[in-house]
């Protein structure tokens, strides 16, 4: 991906913290947002645990969506969510670790 220049991005159509489902003007908004170039040159946060990076703005889309960590009131709760969905998902990578490279195992996921 680095080589050809690609980017690649993940967008959240399913439920939010507040279990709302992703709103489907907001998704149509991130998706042309992406494929217009507009997230180009928008600053970027990096998510703690997974290390993915999330716009902090994008025309059309309530900046708080854009934070997994921001549509949860509780953000306790949301840490243990977290956490657990960083154990399950190191648990069912153990079975593809040998063919890894180091690089590869150094972007699992870490509990916050």
């Amino acid at each position: 991906m680095d080589e050809q220049e690609v980017n690649v991005w993940m967008i959240n159509t399913g439920l939010n913290g507040s279990g709302s489902r992703m709103k489907l003007r907001e998704t149509r908004a991130m998706i042309t947002a992406a494929l217009e170039g507009k997230l180009d040159n928008v600053r970027f946060e990096q998510h703690e645990e997974f290390g993915f990076e999330f716009p902090t703005a994008c025309e059309g889309v309530a900046p708080e969506v854009l934070n997994p960590r921001a549509t949860w009131t509780d953000a306790i709760k949301y840490q243990e969510e977290c956490n657990k969905l960083v154990d399950l998902f190191n648990k069912n990578f153990e079975k593809y670790t040998a063919g890894c490279s180091a690089e590869i195992l150094a972007g699992a996921p870490k509990k916050g």
